[in-house]
């Protein structure tokens, strides 16, 4: 799956209800017309460390109006990515999907769930470079994800840039495809070791006999190439 973004950007917070306790309504909605609620998945978010993830609107339609999170520490902080551009809004700051970041100070593993409210496609978002002497970003790069469920066996995920382009950089998330936060012990009996190439990124998943159908992990591996 091709996504296109510029990656030089601001991490923008979340809204001030982003670690409201997972029994709140979220408001990833809230005063936006025809705003369509997409939950994401629980990520995992190791001891002392962080996790990115990717969240798109339904079929890459609409644009991000409006962004939430929940987690199950007040341990996690939630940012997304933020284009630059003005004035701060939908289809300038945020395009079809948001790359979330959970960083965590917890001393076991954690989880986030984010959010997005998805509103549809009126244009706009254009800008003008007026200063003669200032260098704009560059294009946009290529994000090429690829998420699957994770099976008992040992599997490979792989995401490549297309022809022509070379990688940027790469990430790899666990997460719970789950409706209440999942059992974050879980985490550690499973293993994924991401490798990087000049072209793309290979994920090694491996999961012990612990882990259930019912428990719905998935891996998502993403390659930023240009």
């Amino acid at each position: 799956m091709r996504l296109r973004v510029l990656l030089v950007c601001v991490a923008a917070a979340l809204t001030a209800g982003a670690m409201a306790p997972t029994g709140k309504a979220t408001a990833e909605c809230r005063g936006i017309k025809d705003c369509v609620s997409v939950p994401g998945p629980w990520v995992i978010v190791p001891a002392h460390s962080e996790a990115t993830y990717l969240l798109q609107c339904p079929g890459l339609k609409g644009l991000v109006g409006g962004l939430d999170a929940v987690a199950t520490s007040p341990a996690v902080r939630a940012t997304f990515e933020g284009r630059l551009g003005s004035p701060v809004a939908p289809g300038t700051t945020t395009t079809r999907f948001a790359v979330f970041h959970g960083q965590s100070s917890a001393d076991t593993p954690q989880a986030f769930r984010p959010y997005l409210g998805c509103i549809p496609t009126s244009g706009g978002g254009s800008r003008s470079t007026t200063s003669a002497r200032a260098t704009a970003p560059g294009a946009p790069f290529d994000f090429w994800m690829k998420q699957v469920p994770i099976r008992p066996s040992p599997q490979i995920v792989a995401s490549a840039c297309k022809r022509g382009e070379s990688l940027v950089t790469a990430w790899k998330a666990l997460v719970f495809d789950t409706e209440t936060p999942p059992d974050t012990a879980l985490a550690a009996h499973i293993r994924i070791r991401l490798k990087t190439t000049a072209t793309g990124a290979i994920a090694t998943v491996t999961a012990d006999g612990v882990l259930s159908a019912g428990a719905r992990a998935e891996v998502q591996v993403v390659a930023v190439c240009g």
